[in-house]
């Protein structure tokens, strides 16, 4: 599922205005918990800055659609706790619209090879951002192809 296709569910994360979940990351959490995933799955991120203090991890069931306002409207910050981890982990097949991520609202943060903002470690699943920043990662997206034991070597 991809920006242009429509999600049979819809989750609304909001800290202010009365969303079904204040963070993204209790929103992603609970959709990986059980079954509580049902099928293709969009997330709707009000305007404003939204904290992220721990990695969403990414690995769903059924495609994900993480969908702000806009990049200049809806913003994920880096915060005190996310030294050393990516701010996104994405495993399962997962687009990320409309939305901001920032590394510069925590200091020192982006410097280190594992503090990028997307780190995509999946093979073949489709992934889109569009209307979409990365600002002051080590890398904004970086792909971590799956190795197994002889592909992509040589060695089997």
């Amino acid at each position: 599922m991809g920006y242009r296709n429509t999600p049979q569910y819809t989750i609304a994360v909001s800290p202010n205005s009365g969303g079904e979940f204040k963070t993204l990351k209790a929103a992603v959490d609970y959709l990986a918990t059980g079954s509580n995933m049902k099928g293709p799955t969009a997330i709707f991120v009000d305007a404003g800055y939204h904290d992220i203090a721990d990695t969403v991890d990414i690995n769903l069931s059924y495609p994900l659609l993480i969908r702000g306002t806009s990049f200049d409207t809806t913003y994920f910050n880096a915060v005190a706790g996310l030294h050393g981890k990516p701010m996104f982990k994405i495993h399962s097949e997962a687009s990320i619209v409309r939305s901001s991520l920032q590394a510069d609202t925590l200091p020192g943060y982006g410097t280190a090879s594992t503090e990028n903002g997307v780190e995509i470690v999946t093979n073949g699943n489709y992934h889109e951002f569009k209307d979409f920043g990365a600002y002051y990662f080590y890398d904004g997206i970086k792909i971590c192809p799956i190795v197994k034991s002889g592909w992509l070597t040589g060695k089997l």
